[in-house]
């Protein structure tokens, strides 16, 4: 067994681990740097010089109390910076006080603690779960020694008595395994590989403060809490984690106090049978969850607290770009991607990415995004996705839980999807918008039953959303078939010439048919007084039943006082008008205002 350590530590102390995880995890360079452990090139040396528990009185028969032992040794390996290998066996064990907290072990920085796998047994006694099964030194507080040194733990297993499944928070059970944290300084670099925990009533694995975090091939049974809680931390990587049965699997929170960007990849983990979250953010710079398998508690119609699969919930501080991709989730009651029952935090969430996920079994929508208070979610991508069977508990006329729903969000791209359900629920629309901005909802294939409640599917407003379109949807009854997306600019005037009054001071032809959208003008010098004003017609007849204005000062119409509005009939939320191929246009400028040059006119549509 330790020649295998000793090889692992040998290559962590030649390479740069979080570069080389980072590479694999992703295929692209970094750079991050740094080993994982710089104590831990230690365990190169020859293997008497380990420090094994058993030499300090570490019996293992899960009868005697191996507290103090074990103790004993990891004293000792932080005085003689030596790893301290425990032997397979079962060490129960008592708590202790003697840091002002209640623990069984306490650990100092540059710790190296190993087992032989599974067959290595920390159990707490029955009659000792306060506290945390392994605790840092809170007498260690030093931010030089902190800084410089690093916590390694590695193959064994960690079991309590208490894990049972979802617990309100609040709580009073303490029954947890290791936790790292300081209270003003932070840690350098922790590695948490191989390491089970079974039927525990606190958080499994829970690092706080750290500039570098590994998490690894770890797995959790039965948590009444938070599986794996990093929280404050730089650069973050979990691969291949199991937990199965916890209350949270992951809360992270990547925050920093000073400008340092903040880097977090989840991939490849199994979280299955949670009871309230899957995957918590409550902030970050680069959050990247992918190719994990994350579901709730299958079959269940009612849940205490929540049931969402990845709460996008900044809480504590702003999230500036998340890429949810390729991952499998389902079976979560209040959502598959959530951010609609944060309670708290008025942050922003900019550039989130829904891609290449299959969603299913939502018990409402499968996602859904509605900022709380004055939060704001910005520049939002849903593409690729598979979303089927969402709504298989709705009971609420009242409520629109469409596949998608969107709520006082701006800029968002909706498309590529397979939307599709097979039960006759009441609400089968693929997508509801409440007072959205820009939102665009196109080659999407919509599928299955008709809704119930209105006989068809179809998007579903509710307030003002503006900028909304929709295009090439299969199966949807309300999408249009517009085509494709065109815009056309035209030179009303040359760049050097101030701009008159006149009929018909542009005239051309239309090169095709095209569905009319919106029009706007532009000039390259503003007026200094008046609005210059434009009405463009087809065949003499204006498009426009309030013309197109530029203000004072201004050089587009995009901040025009009055918005120009099309003279047509309505089409998603927007009046519309069809210009025929070959159609004769021409262009009048009603008010000139004073030194405006080089006029343009665009006209935006489909064709």
């Amino acid at each position: 067994m330790m020649y295998k350590l000793l090889l692992f530590f040998a290559l962590l102390s030649s390479a740069d681990a979080f570069s080389q995880a980072r590479q694999i995890i992703i295929g692209t360079p970094t750079t991050l740097s740094g080993q994982v452990s710089a104590d831990s090139v230690i365990a190169t040396k020859a293997t008497s010089s380990a420090i094994n528990i058993k030499d300090f009185g570490a019996i293992g028969d899960g009868i005697a109390d191996d507290r103090a032992a074990i103790q004993r040794a990891l004293d000792s390996g932080y005085t003689q910076k030596k790893v301290v290998h425990m032997p397979s066996g079962t060490y129960s064990m008592s708590t202790s006080s003697a840091e002002g907290i209640i623990s069984n072990l306490f650990v100092k920085p540059g710790v190296v603690l190993i087992g032989d796998g599974e067959s290595t047994i920390l159990r707490r006694k029955s009659t000792s779960l306060n506290g945390y099964t392994i605790e840092y030194y809170k007498s260690i507080n030093d931010a030089a020694v902190l800084r410089a040194r690093n916590y390694t733990f590695k193959n064994f297993r960690i079991v309590g008595t208490t894990g049972r499944g979802y617990e309100a928070p609040g709580a009073t059970d303490s029954d947890g395994g290791i936790f790292l944290g300081t209270a003003a300084n932070r840690m350098n670099k922790v590695l948490i590989e191989g390491v089970r925990a079974d039927t525990l009533n606190k958080e499994c694995f829970a690092v706080w403060d750290a500039v570098e975090c590994i998490m690894r091939n770890n797995k959790v049974y039965s948590c009444n809490h938070d599986a794996y809680n990093p929280q404050i931390i730089e650069r973050l990587i979990m691969q291949g984690n199991i937990a199965e049965g916890a209350n949270f699997a992951i809360e992270y929170d990547g925050r920093r106090a000073d400008t340092t960007k903040t880097t977090a990849f989840i991939v490849g983990n199994s979280f299955t049978n949670c009871y309230e979250y899957g995957i918590n953010i409550e902030s970050g710079d680069d959050v990247k969850i992918s190719n994990n398998i994350i579901s709730g508690q299958e079959g269940s119609t009612t849940v205490t607290g929540q049931s969402i699969g990845v709460f996008i919930h900044p809480s504590v501080a702003a999230i500036d770009k998340v890429e949810i991709t390729d991952n499998t989730i389902n079976n979560f009651i209040n959502g598959q991607v959530d951010n609609s029952n944060a309670t708290t935090g008025d942050y922003i969430v900019n550039n989130v990415i829904i891609k290449g996920n299959t969603f299913s079994n939502s018990g409402q929508s499968a996602i859904r995004l509605i900022p709380f208070s004055t939060a704001k979610i910005l520049h939002t991508q849903i593409s690729g996705n598979t979303i089927y069977n969402w709504n298989r508990i709705d009971n609420n006329n009242s409520i629109y839980f469409s596949a998608v729903q969107l709520g006082t969000i701006n800029d968002v791209s909706v498309f590529g999807n397979r939307i599709y359900n097979v039960t006759n629920g009441r609400r089968n629309d693929p997508l509801y918008l409440n007072n959205t901005t820009n939102i665009h909802f196109f080659n999407n294939d919509c599928q299955g039953p008709p809704s119930q409640y209105y006989g068809q599917l179809e998007v579903k407003k509710q307030g003002t959303n503006a900028g909304y379109l929709e295009y090439n949807n299969i199966g949807l009854y309300s999408s249009s078939t517009l085509g494709i997306p065109v815009e056309m600019v035209v030179a009303v005037s040359d760049e050097p010439t101030t701009i008159t009054t006149g009929t018909s001071k542009l005239t051309f032809r239309m090169p095709y048919a095209m569905r009319l959208l919106s029009v706007r003008a532009s000039v390259n010098t503003a007026s200094t007084s008046g609005l210059p004003t434009i009405d463009v017609k087809q065949n003499g007849t204006s498009v426009l039943s309030t013309l197109v204005t530029i203000n004072a000062n201004e050089k587009t119409s995009t901040t025009a006082t009055t918005p120009p509005v099309i003279s047509g009939t309505s089409a998603n939320n927007r009046s519309t008008i069809g210009l025929t191929d070959d159609a004769e246009m021409t262009v009048d400028i009603t008010v000139a205002g004073t030194g405006a040059k080089g006029l343009k006119i665009y006209l935006i549509g489909y064709k």
